[in-house]
């Protein structure tokens, strides 16, 4: 009985040491896999840093000379378009006058003709 006791003491001793060999390169493996992902990602903002972001503040305002310039340009195609708009207006008005004096025009000539004929 004794033999039998010593065997399976001996199987738990063992399964727990693998258990914490396991457990140990598990902690290890995760500790090695996040601090070379952290390397990495603090290499990668360094980077970012170094060459991103030197000019940033040039860039910043050369966009922004950029964006009221074409507001600019689109303030102006605005007033063009108004200036087109009312000139379209005031032809159309132009041209309803032209054409109600046209009709009373040939409308005496047809009169007059009419009247020749008589």
């Amino acid at each position: 009985m004794q033999k039998k006791y010593n065997g399976i003491l001996l199987k738990i001793v063992l399964a727990l040491v693998v258990v914490a060999i396991a457990a140990v390169f598990s902690a290890g493996g995760f500790y090695m896999l996040t601090s070379y992902r952290l390397n990495t990602v603090e290499a990668n903002v360094k980077n970012i840093k170094e060459t991103d972001l030197l000019n940033i503040e040039a860039d910043y305002a050369f966009h922004d000379d950029r964006l009221y310039e074409q507001e600019k340009e689109v303030f102006g195609l605005k007033k063009e378009f108004g200036y087109l708009a009312d000139k379209v207006d005031r032809n159309y008005k132009d041209q309803q006058v032209f054409q109600i004096a046209q009709k009373s025009v040939q409308k005496q000539i047809l009169e007059e003709i009419q009247g020749l004929r008589k």
